[in-house]
C-alpha cells in the first residue's frame, strides 16, 4: 500500500504548478481587460468634456454678439476666423463697438486654443442670422480640415450654433 501511494504521488508532480500558471494567465488577462476599460473610459470622458467645452464656447460668442448688438448690426462680427492683426484691450480702456468685436474675436479664439486641442472658431453673418462654429481636433490626430464632416478623419469636430439678433 505504501508503494501505491508513492506511485500516485509521482503522477501528480507538477500538476499544482500548472494550475497556478493557468490561474496567473487568467488573472493577467482580467487585469489587462480592466486596464483597457479604464483607458477607454478616460478617452470617452475627455471626448465628452471637449464637446461640452465647445458648446459653452459657442454660447460664449453668441452672448458676446448679443451684448454688442451695435457691433453686430455694423457687421463687425461677420467673417470672424483666427486672430485679429491688432486689437484694443477693452478691459483697460473704453472701446467702440467695432473695437469690442475685435477684442471679442481675439479673446474667444485665444480661449478656444487654450481649452480645446487645436481649438478655433468662426462666425459668419447673414443679415441678422449668425452662425457660430467651434472646431477642434477630437482625437489629437493632426486633423486640420474645416469641413465638419464626422465621416472624414481629416476634418475637425465641430459644434455649430445659429443665433438671430
Amino acid at each position: 500500500m505504501a508503494f501505491q501511494t508513492l506511485i500516485d504521488h509521482k503522477k501528480q508532480c507538477g500538476f499544482g504548478l500548472i494550475e497556478i500558471m493557468v490561474t496567473l494567465v487568467v488573472l493577467a488577462v482580467g487585469l489587462l481587460g480592466i486596464a483597457t476599460l479604464q483607458m477607454r473610459g478616460y478617452q470617452t470622458s475627455q471626448i465628452s468634456l471637449n464637446r461640452t467645452v465647445a458648446v459653452l464656447k459657442a454660447n460664449d460668442m453668441a452672448d458676446r454678439i448679443r451684448a454688442n448688438s451695435a457691433g453686430a448690426v455694423a457687421g463687425a462680427y461677420n467673417s470672424i476666423s483666427g486672430y485679429p492683426l491688432s486689437y484694443t484691450d477693452c478691459t483697460q480702456t473704453t472701446c467702440t463697438a467695432e473695437q469690442l468685436a475685435e477684442f471679442d474675436r481675439y479673446e474667444w479664439n485665444y480661449n478656444l486654443s487654450l481649452v480645446l486641442p487645436s481649438g478655433q472658431g468662426t462666425v459668419v453673418a447673414n443679415g441678422n442670422m449668425f452662425t457660430v462654429t467651434v472646431m477642434w481636433d477630437e482625437f489629437n490626430s493632426g486633423a486640420t480640415g474645416t469641413g465638419c464632416d464626422y465621416e472624414n478623419e481629416d476634418d475637425m469636430r465641430c459644434v455649430i450654433l445659429e443665433i438671430r439678433i
